[in-house]
């Protein structure tokens, strides 16, 4: 593993050397760079197993590459192709079957390949290993962490998504994406009624691979279900292992089952126990690793920088992680369905894949994942549900299998947050306290750039504003907002009622607004949607996409399905968010929304033009007891427009509105004139 830099189409020797050294922890065991047909590459080499320098070329072509393709040895016999390790092999296959040889690959990687013709830019499925990149008039750059680019490819900066492999032309200087399917890739037959030992023999061939060697290998142990199973398979294929548990508090839950874990196997366990003062040290370390003051990546990563610091002591270059199987085995408690796992697997990458790469690499230490094994994956994230949730239990068939490995107590254990679970949140909250009340906002002290440029789909009505005002408290840097006006006011896809006021709401927030009107036709109004965003990605740079889904699967999979073939990060922030909770959270951030259509029973025309406050929210409550109404009103019973929030730079204020009813049940507030009021 190592860190990768360059530029194409310009020789610029001394600007890479430059961004090698932003990257010197990736690779601290050699470092090169490579001036080639106009092109310029470096890279710095974290050696696993030979130190063989790297960027590769000869006369026809060149490749940096960081990874570790676990299948080399097998396709170098099969092509025949005389390679010394897995950074050759892939050299010598790209040159043989370009685009191709990617299919062939079973690995951990991140790659540019140019000849004298195109670059491919390239990454494994899931996104283990990053690379950002830049089109610019200067030159083509690309680098393993964000940081490394130059200050101006910094600002139009794009990491590659997983499914996306980029070509560029090295004579017209443009770009072709070539989609990878996530669906069609994950899809195969279970052998019924052998799912366990399927999934067993899986799991043991995903772990054998990666710790099979004569290298010492560190464990992140939390004593869950996830670290612990794949601590006792490694056992089984390396016997120089050393666990690491890191905590703020003494006897936390997880240095209290990692201690069981390690006991019962016999196995070395390094505990850390981090002090208010080192963590208050840590934290700025950690946000300028990460490049973001998002708490909850802050907060999963506390733990995960004081294991892998203590490990890089111990002369640890491997390290496993049981990240993955809250989406493979629904873990998560809003999950209920593979298709929820499914969405997990496609964010997971900007979720929490860069994050632990950054932690790991930082201290010069291969992350490697077993449980994120596509093969693995593609079997177990297609059986059957009742497999995985089993008498309210998630993750049931991991834990039934983990029972042949390890004590019932931890096989069946509770799943908690790591934040949670090592005592840091609590930890963080005490530091924070009387500063401010968001940790977004205590972090941010240490960071002086937002995090990713997000366009929102906004509607104007609530569930939009709380997602702006969600990713706003998480420092996101909000560039645009993205309006579809359609004509049909029954559309599957979009929020109709008052969607041609979401303008002056646009002019209330001073952020710009992009509107597309379309007929509402089913499936092709999303012609509109994707021009839209496209349109966003162009002017404004965003490298983000959210919503203000919340169990709309029609509206999440097609905004999805839009936003991976554009390259861009998918977010919705209140995705199966409880009902009650959701609605709590916009009152106590002080958003004052208001009642404009009503489509159910329970609500009168008396309640439109009312604040969704205390008093309603106690009213939407006793009616959903009585009726099963959606406290949200995600299921249409209800639509609310804004007229104020803390980003709002002036509110908005109601002139003229008129009340009518189309039925027992069918009540609409027209708001035909709003003025800008200051606040």
């Amino acid at each position: 593993m190592c860190g990768i830099a360059g530029i194409i189409n310009k020789k610029d020797e001394k600007t890479v050397k430059e961004m090698l050294l932003v990257l010197k922890h990736r690779g601290p065991d050699s470092s090169k760079v490579v001036s080639w047909n106009n092109s310029t590459f470096g890279q710095n080499l974290l050696a696993i197993v030979e130190n063989i320098p790297q960027p590769i070329s000869d006369k026809e072509a060149i490749l940096a590459a960081n990874c570790e393709i676990y299948n080399w040895e097998e396709l170098n016999k099969k092509y025949k192709l005389g390679a010394k390790n897995d950074a050759e092999l892939l050299f010598k296959l790209l040159k043989k079957k370009n685009i191709d040889a990617i299919k062939e690959l079973d690995g951990d990687y991140a790659f540019v390949y140019a000849d004298k013709n195109i670059a491919l830019l390239a990454r494994d499925f899931f996104g283990l290993k990053p690379i950002w990149y830049s089109n610019t008039k200067k030159g083509f750059y690309f680098a393993s962490e964000k940081k490394a680019l130059p200050k101006f490819a910094q600002e139009t900066a794009q990491d590659l998504h997983p499914r996306n492999i980029l070509e560029y032309n090295l004579k017209t200087k443009k770009t072709n994406t070539h989609f990878i399917d996530f669906y069609k890739e994950l899809t195969c037959k279970v052998n019924l009624g052998k799912e366990k030992q399927d999934i067993k023999a899986l799991l043991e061939q995903a772990v054998k691979k990666r710790v099979n060697t004569n290298k010492k290998i560190g464990i992140l142990l939390s004593g869950g279900v996830d670290s612990s199973i794949i601590t006792a398979i490694a056992k089984k294929y390396n016997k120089n292992i050393t666990c690491y548990v890191a905590s703020a508090i003494t006897k936390s839950e997880d240095e209290k089952y990692a201690e069981i874990v390690a006991k019962h196997l016999g196995l070395k366990l390094k505990k850390i126990i981090a002090t208010e003062k080192e963590i208050l040290k840590a934290l700025p370390e950690i946000i300028k690793i990460l490049e973001t003051s998002d708490p909850v990546k802050i907060g999963v990563a506390l733990p995960f920088y004081f294991c892998t610091k203590e490990a890089k002591k111990d002369g640890i270059k491997v390290m496993l992680s049981g990240l993955g199987s809250e989406d493979v085995f629904i873990g998560y408690d809003r999950y209920t369905s593979n298709k929820d796992g499914l969405y997990g697997l496609k964010n997971i990458f900007h979720r929490d894949l860069y994050r632990d790469d950054l932690i790991c690499m930082n201290n010069s230490i291969e992350l490697r994942v077993p449980l994120l094994d596509k093969e693995l994956v593609k079997y177990a994230i297609n059986i059957d549900i009742k497999h995985k949730i089993k008498d309210k239990i998630k993750k049931y068939i991991l834990r039934e299998i983990a029972s042949d490995y390890l004590p019932k107590e931890i096989a069946f254990r509770a799943r908690k947050a790591a934040q949670f679970s090592s005592g840091f949140d609590k930890a963080i909250t005490k530091l924070a306290k009387g500063e401010l009340k968001q940790k977004g906002e205590y972090y941010k002290k240490y960071i002086s750039k937002n995090n990713d440029n997000v366009g929102i789909l906004f509607t104007g009505g609530k569930d939009s504003v709380l997602t702006l005002e969600i990713l706003k408290s998480m420092n996101y840097d909000i560039k645009c907002l993205i309006t579809i006006d359609s004509k049909n006011k029954d559309s599957y896809m979009y929020h109709t009622p008052n969607i041609s006021l979401a303008k002056l709401q646009a002019k209330a927030l001073e952020i710009p607004i992009i509107v597309l009107k379309t007929k509402g036709e089913k499936e092709l109004e999303l012609k509109e949607l994707e021009k839209a965003i496209k349109i966003a990605k162009e002017k404004y740079n965003i490298n983000s996409i959210a919503s203000g889904a919340i169990f709309s699967e029609y509206q999440r999979d097609r905004i999805e399905i839009i936003t991976e073939k554009l390259g861009l990060k998918c977010l919705a922030p209140l995705w199966h968010k409880n009902q009650e909770q959701e609605v709590n959270e916009l009152i106590s951030r002080g958003i004052k929304a208001i009642i404009t259509k009503i489509c159910a029973h329970g609500l009168t025309q008396e309640d439109l033009g009312k604040e969704i406050d205390k008093k309603m929210l106690e009213k939407l409550k006793k009616i959903n007891e009585k009726l099963g109404f959606n406290i949200a009103g995600e299921g249409g019973e209800y639509e609310s427009f804004v007229l104020d929030s803390p980003s709002f730079k002036k509110k908005v204020e109601i002139v003229k509105s008129t009340k009518h009813s189309e039925g027992e049940y069918n009540h609409n507030l027209s708001i035909e004139k709003l003025e800008l009021k200051k606040k």
